[in-house]
């Protein structure tokens, strides 16, 4: 097997998850420390050997059977042990869900799990860094490796903390589904509430303590990164988008995308971003 094999990967056709890249590496003990920032999220799993990670501002070494996690835009370095290199599997995504799942899978106060040597796991990561394909679907595929491979961590961090009630975690679902199936639409907290039978205020409560954020924000993220999938077809002016998603005063439209994008939607760039690991 090569030392280091890794591979891109560039699609909008999902919005709350999606793969940008994934590889493998046996490190030799001189390789360089590497600190490139990411706009999107890196999981790496250490399946033997050890090393050192430096991030905000802390020091770790990590060894055999820890998971590290590095978030988007923050300063990093990482560098193999020179008596005994790590060997790692990683994977990089991003989407409008990505912060909440990481959180929910157990990287709330800490960027290091010690989830010890899982061959289910391992198994998935090289599954994932073998899968490249010219297949224009492609992308679902790896996609749904990360599925599983967060599936799979959560499963393991949950042993060791409080389970969500499964029936607090199944009203946050239809919640999400009832974005999805009306983001076409103004969107109300009260009429999200009064579809699961619920208070306005109960609800917002328990949606932002298990996804990460206020519902109202949610609903606005869907909304941009619909919109964002609509302006890379270029078949849409922007106020045909902004009514596509809801918005009947394009004027609010714009100044809610900026602040979510940073940038006007008259100057949306759909060119993916490009990087090495």
């Amino acid at each position: 097997m090569k030392n280091f094999f890794s591979f891109f990967v560039y699609s909008d056709r999902t919005s709350e998850l999606k793969v940008t890249e994934s590889g493998r590496e046996n490190c030799k003990k001189n390789k360089h420390p590497l600190d490139c920032i990411r706009t999107y999220y890196v999981l790496h799993y250490v399946v033997s050997g050890k090393g050192y990670l430096s991030l905000k501002g802390k020091q770790y070494e990590i060894t055999a059977g820890d998971l590290f996690l590095i978030p988007p835009k923050e300063e990093n370095c990482y560098y193999p042990d020179k008596t005994d290199p790590w060997n790692y599997y990683w994977i990089g995504f991003s989407g409008m869900i990505a912060r909440q799942t990481v959180q929910a899978i157990g990287f709330k106060e800490s960027c290091i799990l010690h989830i010890g040597l899982l061959p289910d796991l391992i198994k998935l990561f090289r599954a994932c860094s073998n899968c490249y394909s010219e297949n224009k679907f492609f992308d679902f595929t790896i996609l749904g490796y990360l599925y599983h491979i967060l599936a799979k961590i959560g499963n393991e961090t949950s042993e060791h903390n409080i389970p969500n009630s499964s029936i607090t975690a199944s009203y946050v679902h239809n919640a999400i589904q009832y974005i999805q199936q009306h983001y076409s639409e103004p969107i109300r907290i009260m009429d999200i509430a009064y579809n699961l039978g619920l208070n306005a205020n109960y609800f917002s409560g328990i949606f932002t303590k298990i996804i990460g954020i206020p519902p109202q924000k949610y609903i606005i993220e869907y909304k941009i990164n619909k919109a964002c999938e609509l302006l890379a077809t270029k078949k849409y002016s922007i106020t045909t988008v902004a009514a596509m998603v809801g918005y009947s005063n394009p004027l609010h439209f714009s100044k809610e995308f900026k602040n979510i994008k940073g940038i006007s939607p008259k100057f949306f760039d759909t060119t993916p971003f490009t990087s090495s690991d």
